[in-house]
């Protein structure tokens, strides 16, 4: 089942009704087009302030109340690190944060074993290893390949043939929190593109290429 992210837009997130916090963005990976943070509004009690949750944090829907179930408490949230959303941070500061509610780190999935892992018994083990440690410790502070749904919106399609369109809601695997497909909006109808029909999404020009 995929879910519309516009539709949880309409959603909040926490214990209960009474400490949800509504649901203002979506943070997808790149890469691999998951959704890797829910961006919630602190609201009236955390006025000027945006929190990252993690998929991993939401432990069911309550789609009566239009909830998001989480176990965070406010204190929790009240004391967790500071990101902006609509700023890039770095890797590091990522790592602070699933550090701190102890998330999963999802990129050292995506990357394997890590350094840990390579021989250092040798003059060119230990230089492997040495040059891993560079490599990561650039990793570490290089932005982290996020970007908004809110931008993902109104980009324009460029199709194989035919005319183009423009992306109007994504929807989202309920278990992976993967883009399963794209709505697209183009001469005046609207259709649903599947991720295999995604070729690539090129953020910098704000297309989406479809094979």
């Amino acid at each position: 089942m995929s879910a519309r992210l516009s539709h949880l837009l309409q959603y909040r997130v926490g214990r209960n009704g009474e400490e949800g916090l509504r649901i203002a963005d979506f943070l997808i990976d790149e890469q691999t087009r998951h959704v890797r943070y829910l961006v919630v509004d602190g609201g009236e009690w955390l006025p000027h302030r945006k929190l990252l949750i993690s998929p991993h944090a939401i432990t069911g829907v309550d789609n009566s109340q239009k909830l998001l179930r989480t176990e965070l408490d406010r204190e929790q949230l009240e004391q967790s690190p500071q990101l902006d959303p609509h700023a890039p941070f770095s890797r590091s500061e990522e790592e602070k944060l699933a550090s701190y509610y102890q998330w999963p780190m999802y990129w050292q999935a995506m990357s394997g074993e890590g350094i840990t892992a390579m021989p250092a018994d040798t003059e060119q083990g230990m230089e492997d290893r040495e040059q891993a440690v560079r490599a990561e410790l650039d990793e570490a502070e290089a932005d982290s390949p996020l970007r908004s749904f809110a931008e993902l919106l109104h980009y324009r399609t460029r199709p194989s043939s035919g005319p183009s369109g423009e992306v109007e809601d994504a929807l989202a695997d309920e278990t992976t929190w993967e883009i399963t497909a794209l709505q697209i909006k183009q001469e005046g109808t609207t259709e649903e593109v599947s991720a295999d029909q995604l070729h690539e999404i090129e953020w910098n020009s704000r297309e989406v290429v479809l094979t």
